[in-house]
């Protein structure tokens, strides 16, 4: 709550914007909506903070031409280089509240406290321990990671791959936000995600990221599948160059007769199952 009203954010298609809204909703339709697309979200209005600025978490997800759903090991923090609050004059000032480098790289003290406002996870887990947090990205946070791409890619699957192509694959890039109990929230699932290396983070792992992507779709498509045996050129500190750094979630079942899906168990998580419509 701030000032007695709830905030949330509108986000137009292909922008974002947030806006100081009320209860009422004549105070929203008073509010100037010029795209035809947008989604209203809940704002975080207590956010997990790192030395009192905000951050979100950055993920990476895969669809391959099989329909099997990944989720990358690795990731990173997008930070503010500006301190949260939520005193109503400043909500309009996106560098407090947006995270993304398109936002940030445009301030002056932009890279004053990360490179590239950006932070490992491996540095995260650093943070929360000094904290004494009790937090362990990997069992506590990764795992909730992993279950919101699972919902989030079950809620759509009867949009996917509408015309039936044969080969074909996306990665996506998640944006995650964690709150300060540290429940980890979806904030949006990116199509096309960034690929700019903006951060010594980013070019040590875009392009294991990529390499791992070809080596489950093209290698399997165009005959050189040699599974994840083959050593990998791009080292990432913590794996072995032999391993393939996407870590399998379930596979997705989109015959247009039988609009089910096929529930997997992977590292002790089980996915509920569903009706068969």
């Amino acid at each position: 709550m701030c000032g007695g009203r709830e905030e949330i954010i509108y986000k137009p298609y292909l922008d974002s914007d947030i806006l100081r809204l009320g209860f009422k909703k004549k105070e929203l339709l008073n509010n100037s909506v010029k795209s035809k697309k947008f989604v209203i979200q809940k704002y975080i209005e207590k956010p997990l903070l790192i030395n009192g600025r905000k951050f979100d978490i950055r993920m990476w997800a895969l669809l391959d031409h099989e329909m099997n759903v990944y989720l990358f090991k690795e990731g990173y923090l997008r930070t503010s280089a500006r301190q949260f609050t939520l005193d109503h004059n400043l909500i309009p000032d996106k560098s407090i509240h947006l995270t993304n480098n398109a936002v940030q790289k445009n301030l002056k003290n932009y890279g004053e406290y990360e490179e590239g406002n950006q932070i490992s996870l491996k540095d995260f887990q650093k943070y929360l321990d000094s904290i004494k947090s009790g937090v362990d990205v990997r069992t506590n946070l990764y795992s909730q990671m992993k279950q919101l791409v699972y919902l989030s890619l079950m809620s759509v699957k009867g949009k996917i791959n509408p015309n039936n192509r044969i080969y074909q694959f996306e990665i996506f890039g998640y944006d995650f936000i964690v709150d300060i109990n540290y429940k980890v929230w979806l904030i949006e699932v990116n199509t096309t995600p960034c690929l700019e290396e903006s951060s010594g983070i980013l070019k040590m792992l875009l392009p294991r990221m990529l390499f791992d992507t070809f080596s489950l779709t093209l290698d399997k498509i165009f005959g050189n599948d040699t599974g994840n045996k083959q050593n990998c050129p791009f080292v990432v500190e913590g794996y072995d160059s032999k391993e393939n750094l996407w870590e399998f979630i379930c596979e997705i079942n989109i015959n247009r007769k039988n609009r089910g899906n096929r529930i997997l168990t992977q590292n002790n998580i089980t996915f509920p199952e569903e009706e068969v419509l």
